[in-house]
């Protein structure tokens, strides 16, 4: 197996083992690696059947549904802790799918709808929204590694980013290095502020939060005028996968259907409010005014 250096890609292949992982948008090496798998069947036969002892060793159905139940079953502040460990662990490789932010050319472009087409229109979907003058201050809830931060930044915003994870805000750190922003490691709903935002982004967040309620009704008394979240979709191959490989790395993963979606802005009193379908995501924008 060859791969693209894409979210996921290490947990499946083994380097030198069971296949092999190459940059992502590296084109040449990709066509390098595969050429060599097929000048070596050999070699491509070891990969074959390593990857597929290792896939059984992992990812059987029974050893699954024991981690899955084993990851749900949990709550509270051993849940929160579970996601900060897993993003502290996760921060580097999860950086890396954002990919670069130059002008790309036509495979570069094919590669973006394939692994990061979901993240770049909710990435743009929030910009389009913040770079409005009436937003002057943006709160990055779950931040992860300042990639929105920056963009917020550049459009002139005020800006504080908050994640649980210390590796995390450590990439947010050097990729706002000099700005003037400022970056807290803390669990939203324990932190208080001392302001209000106009605006609150909060993209990747509510895949972790076993609770979501109890978020929307934070954010009442955080922002002033809108929202922006996302929330995957339940179901379908890409739903499954990411259930499958977040309980293995012992991450709880959370899903929801846009009835699940709809139910929770009701639930918290929204009455104007967005909803996108971006396949993997759903991209909510939701107007306090």
């Amino acid at each position: 197996m060859v791969s693209f250096e894409v979210e996921g890609a290490r947990e499946v292949i083994e380097e030198g083992v069971t296949g092999f992982v190459v940059p992502s948008e590296d084109s040449a090496s990709l066509e390098r690696r595969i050429g060599e798998l097929l000048e070596d069947p050999v070699r491509s036969a070891a990969f074959a059947r390593l990857g597929r002892e290792r896939a059984v060793e992992k990812w059987d159905y029974h050893h699954m549904v024991k981690k899955l139940d084993e990851v749900y079953s949990d709550s509270g502040t051993g849940e929160a802790k579970k996601v900060e460990d897993f993003f502290h662990s996760y921060a580097g490789d999860f950086d890396s799918i954002y990919g670069h932010t130059t002008k790309r050319g036509i495979f570069g472009r094919f590669i973006d709808r394939l692994f990061r087409g979901t993240m770049r229109l909710r990435f743009e979907e929030t910009l389009r929204n913040t770079v409005r003058p009436e937003i002057s201050t943006v709160l990055d809830v779950g931040c992860g590694p300042g990639r929105y931060c920056e963009a917020f930044l550049a459009q002139g915003k005020k800006v504080v980013g908050l994640d649980l994870a210390s590796g995390m805000l450590d990439l947010a750190k050097e990729l706002t290095k000099g700005r003037d922003i400022s970056l807290i490691q803390a669990d939203y709903l324990a932190h208080r502020f001392e302001t209000q935002f106009d605006a609150a982004c909060l993209m990747g967040f509510f895949d972790y939060i076993e609770k979501p309620g109890a978020v929307l009704e934070k954010l009442k008394k955080d922002v002033r005028k809108e929202i922006y979240a996302s929330f995957p979709i339940k179901g379908g191959i890409l739903g499954w996968q990411r259930e499958v490989r977040y309980a293995w790395r012992n991450c709880p993963l959370y899903l929801y259907t846009r009835a699940n979606v709809e139910g929770l802005m009701k639930a918290a009193g929204f009455a104007n409010y967005e909803i996108k379908d971006f396949g993997r995501d759903y991209f909510v924008k939701i107007d306090l005014q």
